[in-house]
């Protein structure tokens, strides 16, 4: 029995030593035994070797002399040194930045913004502008070698007497090389009639091709004439292929541009033009045209016969649409009449041989004689209720023009003879009007067959 009890205490104490030899118990994570079965303190991601040391430390920690990781930054104390500078430069951002004196640790940064480029006002001229050729210039930061070259703007024009100086000197060109010429004047420069003036010395010069470009000027009109002398045979301004109007221009003069036939190009400024003249811009290679919102009245054929022109962009204050304003315009395919117009003249639109689309504005209250005549492409039309007055052949020679529709509310009380294509039905009067006046009520869709002459709702 005492035996027995012998063996049993020395089974235990065995499994006591062995548990001693083979591992720590109870150990937090991170740590391993030597050799010895002695436990180790080691950081995390560190192991120990066979002599109980740290082995593969990490960065920030060391061993000490007892084979155990110590931790040097996670628990120092920062003592923050003296701070550093890197400084800021125009396109570079800088640095202030501290570090622990101990462990030499970043404990503070502070980010100093990229200066810029500070750039000398004072230009170094390189090239002189003349009044055909911008010049070029250098300008230099103060603070670095950066540099930037940029254009010197043409010379201006202040004087009639000046333009022609410089036109006279200039060499012949072509219109495709027009020379481009700032000019920046006051008062009136004259008609063309008049020795000296801007236009007399253009039609003195016909080999001179040139663009104006007014924008400086501060002229309230372009005067009637200036650009055309009257006379047989009329000699105009040939030469100027474009022109830009100042925003200080009220008033453009009785055929001030007109006869131009090189000029492709207008601009208009600003919205304080208000009357553009008779036949002002007549005959002209104008492609493309929009007129400022605050021009009241386009006067009689101010731009008939504008052959090129295929775009017009009316401004919304028209009141006005003159007499043959726009005839003859043989290209021109769309236009939209805006609602504050109150007049379309007699023959404006006439002859307008490919325009197709037009829209009335609901403020039109008179339609005058043969406004529409010969638009042979248009086929349909819509004429808003606000309409009292329809003039006589206001469609004549219309050929292709087979429905009219009179809006809501349409009560003309003025209906021309022959105001439809085929004119006279043999009553002195036509099948339109006949139909439109024993309507009740007048508005809808009147329409007749391709070449016929009987209209019917």
């Amino acid at each position: 029995m005492n035996n027995k009890r012998f063996f049993l205490v020395l089974i235990v104490l065995i499994a006591i030593i062995g548990l001693t030899l083979t591992g720590c118990d109870n150990e937090n994570p991170g740590t391993g035994c030597n050799a010895c079965g002695e436990c180790a303190v080691c950081n995390p991601n560190t192991g120990c070797n066979d002599c109980g040391e740290c082995a593969d430390c990490e960065p920030d920690t060391d061993c000490n002399d007892c084979g155990e990781c110590e931790v040097c930054n996670s628990d120092c104390e920062h003592i923050p040194g003296e701070p550093q500078t890197t400084p800021a430069t125009c396109i570079a951002d800088g640095s202030t930045v501290t570090r622990c004196t101990e462990c030499d640790e970043i404990t503070d940064t502070v980010v100093l913004d990229k200066l810029g480029h500070d750039m000398d006002t004072e230009m170094e001229i390189l090239t002189q502008p003349t009044y055909i050729t911008e010049g070029e210039g250098k300008n230099q930061c103060q603070r670095c070698e950066h540099s930037e070259t940029n254009s010197i703007q043409r010379k201006a024009i202040e004087s009639a007497a000046e333009f022609k100086t410089v036109i006279e000197g200039l060499a012949g060109n072509t219109v495709e090389t027009a020379y481009t010429l700032r000019i920046n004047i006051s008062g009136n420069f004259g008609y063309a009639s008049t020795e000296g003036s801007l236009g007399h010395t253009l039609i003195a010069n016909p080999n001179k091709y040139v663009n104006l470009d007014f924008s400086e000027s501060t002229i309230t009109e372009i005067p009637i004439f200036a650009f055309c002398k009257t006379g047989h045979p009329v000699q105009s301004s040939k030469n100027l292929v474009g022109v830009t109007i100042p925003s200080t221009v009220q008033t453009i003069g009785t055929a001030a541009f007109s006869n131009c036939s090189n000029l492709k190009s207008v601009t208009f400024q600003g919205n304080n033009l208000t009357d553009i003249g008779q036949q002002a811009f007549m005959d002209t290679s104008i492609t493309s045209l929009t007129i400022p919102d605050s021009v009241i009245t386009i006067g009689e054929g101010a731009f008939c016969w504008n052959e090129k022109l295929t775009s017009v962009t009316l401004g919304n204050s028209v009141q006005t649409i003159g007499t043959t304003a726009f005839a003859s315009c043989v290209n021109l395919t769309n236009i939209t009449i805006p609602n504050s117009v109150k007049t379309i003249g007699i023959q404006a639109f006439s002859d307008c041989d490919k325009l197709a689309v037009i829209n009335i504005g609901t403020g039109v209250e008179t339609i005058d004689e043969g406004a529409f005549a010969h638009c042979v492409s248009l086929s349909s039309i819509t004429i808003p209720a606000s309409v009292k007055t329809l003039g006589e052949a206001v469609f004549w020679g219309s050929r292709n023009l087979t429905s009219i529709t009179f809006a809501a509310g349409s009560d003309i009380t003025s209906f021309g003879d022959f105001v439809s294509p085929e004119g006279s039905n043999g009553n002195g009067g036509d099948s339109l009007r006949t139909a439109y006046n024993a309507a009740n009520p007048k508005a809808g869709t009147y329409t007749r067959t391709a070449n016929g002459t009987n209209w019917g709702k």
